[in-house]
């Protein structure tokens, strides 16, 4: 049964804070039952108002979901941009870009794991999952177009096997220990450093080889 948050539901809150307040019902709701029973409702239920005051903020649940989904983007993209001011070479690039979303169970629970990590079967979130994959892989198809001087095909396939390899790596992290985890990262990176170098050889050897 819900339990409305302590003390929030009667204050006059600005905009803004009500609709954090609302969020944060909405994400103890997915991380205790997942994102099946999240309904209005239920979110108002929890928050301690009336289902009305919901609707004044978000239209229906899928806006509530979606909204959920990019905050924990917006925390990913944060901690990348942190982590990339300081990362000087490709490896610790791609570090910046890994870590926070293997960080991200421990650092932000449940809902990170439901929300970024596992396959949802809401077609809203299945498509803005696609969307950001798509994105990820244009990113690192230019990374590694510059870094390894490839084309643009090269190049994007080295970025799909990038992302699709993280994905599986991923899993085993999470599962791991703590000292497992670590030879897990550096598996990953081991596979990154002599895929995307051995590409590059092999077509610079090419290239070679056509102009004798």
């Amino acid at each position: 049964m819900d339990q409305p948050l302590g003390g929030q539901g009667g204050l006059k809150l600005t905009a803004a804070d009500r609709r954090q307040q609302l969020l944060g019902a909405a994400r103890q709701i997915v991380a205790e039952e997942g994102i099946g029973p999240l309904t209005m409702e239920r979110v108002a239920v929890r928050a301690g108002v009336s289902k009305a005051l919901v609707y004044l903020h978000f239209s229906n649940s899928t806006e509530v979901l979606t909204a959920l989904l990019r905050a924990e983007w917006d925390y990913i993209d944060s901690q990348v941009t942190t982590a990339m001011a300081d990362a000087g070479t490709f490896e610790e690039r791609v570090l910046a870009n890994v870590l926070p979303y293997l960080n991200g169970p421990a650092d932000r629970g449940a809902v990170f794991r439901i929300l970024i990590l596992e396959r949802s079967t809401q077609q809203v979130v299945q498509e803005m999952q696609v969307g950001r994959r798509q994105r990820v892989v244009a990113f690192w198809s230019e990374a590694i177009a510059v870094e390894y001087a490839l084309g643009a095909e090269e190049a994007g396939a080295l970025a799909v096997m990038l992302v699709s390899a993280f994905d599986g790596v991923a899993h085993f992290y999470w599962m791991a220990e703590e000292e497992d985890q670590r030879r897990v990262l550096e598996l990953y990176m081991r596979v990154v450093r002599t895929s995307l170098s051995g590409v590059a050889e092999s077509v610079a050897g090419v290239g070679t080889g056509s102009r004798t």
